[in-house]
């Protein structure tokens, strides 16, 4: 089991995070706490479900504030996500990776689960899922190795940004300019 502390920059808040690697499986549970940028405070709590090749399955985000706010997600692999009833969510047909907000851990997902080749970028089509407030929409984001832990990051919604993650060995952000950096546990 790994864990890992990162602390925002551009907001208050922090996020504890466990990783539990097994021969066929990645879990991960977070804890994030702190007042969003907006003002909102938050503490929500994520679990999330991976294929031993950093896949999405399943990812539970839950709000300890508002018991009622969550989302609920399932992924078959095949590019068809549910939601928690099972309904088909057409709309994010075609998303391999999921990026939540307030996190810095799902920049690792399409890192550890993409085949980059040298310099290359890769194109993808990911769910945002904006916290605090619980709202989901379909975006594309790049990513470009440029260096043997480095990546950079952008997306097509913010044309102007681009950021460049310092990785550790595990590929897993230890600095997220302007937004992320890792605190030792």
């Amino acid at each position: 089991m790994k864990e890992i502390t990162w602390r925002a920059l551009a907001w208050e808040g922090r996020e504890r995070c466990q990783i539990t690697t097994s021969v066929d499986a990645i879990t991960v549970q977070s804890e994030l706490a702190g007042v969003a940028e907006s003002g909102t405070p938050f503490d929500i709590h994520y679990n999330l479900r991976l294929t031993a090749d950093w896949q999405v399955a399943d990812v539970r985000i839950e709000s300890r504030l508002d018991p009622g706010q969550h989302i609920e997600l399932h992924h078959d692999g095949d590019g068809i996500w549910r939601d928690e009833e099972g309904k088909h969510l057409s709309e994010f047909d075609g998303c391999a990776f999921i990026d939540i907000s307030l996190t810095p851990f799902t920049n690792t997902l399409p890192i550890r689960g993409l085949p980059f080749d040298g310099g290359s970028r890769e194109t993808i089509d990911v769910i945002i899922i904006d916290l605090p407030t619980f709202t989901m929409h379909k975006t594309r984001q790049f990513y470009t190795r440029i260096g043997a832990r480095t990546y950079r990051f952008q997306d097509v919604e913010h044309p102007g940004f681009a950021a460049d993650l310092a990785l550790d060995e595990d590929q897993l952000v230890i600095k997220y300019p302007k937004l992320f950096t890792r605190e030792e546990n």
